[in-house]
Parts: C-alpha cells; structure tokens; sequence
C-alpha cells in the first residue's frame, strides 16, 4: 500500500489587518451558533466548529472546507464517535476528564480517529477538524444522538454560512 502525501506548500503569513479580518469574522461566525446552542439549551456550538469557521475563512479555496466535506465529516465523525463509545464499552463510564480517564477510553478514542480518517478519506471528503468531533463523541463529552443532531446543525450554519462568504468575497484572507 502506497500512501500520498500531499505536497508541501509554504504559506506566507497573512498582514495584520487581513488577520485581524481573520479572527473577527471566525468570532463573528460563533455568534449564531451561540444563541442557538443557548436558545435550544443544546451543544449546537462545540471547539470543532471554530476550527472550521477559521480554516474555512483562512483558505476558501481548501477542499476540505466545501460544504459537502463540512457536513460530511462532522457527521462521520459524530456517527462513528458514538460508535466507538459504545463498542469499547466506555459508554457505560463517566466522560474522559484527567481524573476520569481509562483503558476504555484510550480504545475508543483511536476506534473513533482511525474510523473516521479512513471512512473520510473513502468518501473524499477530508475535514480534519471531524477528527475532533469524533474525539467528543468517543471520548463520551458529548454522547447521545441529540447532542450529534444539534452539532450537525451547527456545523451546517458554519458550512452555509461559509459558502455563502465564499460566494460573495471570495473568503476573508482573499481579501486583503
């Protein structure tokens, strides 16, 4: 078996005011999600979803930030978190916090990232932030199809509202 590995490329650092547009509009992307997690008094926002906010602003152009790889990770990664939470047994245990960790934890955790590498690569569609929605799934932070259900919808409004950034400035850093 043959892996690629992508090419390298340097990135020359963004000006300051081009990351100042940067980390404004990835905190103004959170606002939404916000006020719908607390008016749901659901996990619509979780860490996941700003590194999508700002990896979609920071490179538009990115494969791994289409909207079809957005939605599709973080839903592989929800679906096969709670998978491996429940194969491993550690469902059945207390969240994974630094006094709370065990064996279990450990199994389900790499169950999740190797699932969810592979069954994103299988499907084109790589978004490396989904390896950290799968690692809050697995790892029993977040662990019942509702909290999965109200992620996704926050990882939709980024992904809308990404495309919809796309569209009409052709992306934040593109900008400046």
């Amino acid at each position: 078996m043959v892996l690629e590995t992508p090419q390298r490329t340097e990135v020359a650092p963004l000006p300051a005011l081009s990351t100042l547009r940067l980390a404004l509009a990835s905190g103004a992307l959170m606002v939404p999600i916000g006020l719908l997690a607390a008016a749901a008094d659901a996990a619509v926002l979780a860490p996941p979803l700003g590194v999508t906010a700002f990896a979609g602003l920071a490179a538009p152009g990115a494969e791994s930030n289409r909207p079809r790889n957005v939605i599709l990770g973080h839903g592989l990664g929800v679906a096969l978190g709670m998978a491996a939470l429940w194969v491993s047994g550690a469902a059945r245990m207390v969240p994974a916090l630094p006094q709370a960790f065990e064996l279990r934890h450990v199994l389900s955790a790499t169950l999740a990232v190797t699932l969810t590498a592979a069954a994103t690569g299988l499907a084109r569609t790589p978004h490396p932030p989904a390896l950290a929605t799968t690692l809050i799934f697995a790892l029993g932070l977040l662990r019942t199809p509702a909290d999965g259900l109200a992620l996704m919808v926050g990882a939709g409004v980024v992904a809308g509202s990404l495309a919809v950034l796309r569209r009409r400035s052709g992306g934040v850093a593109a900008r400046a």
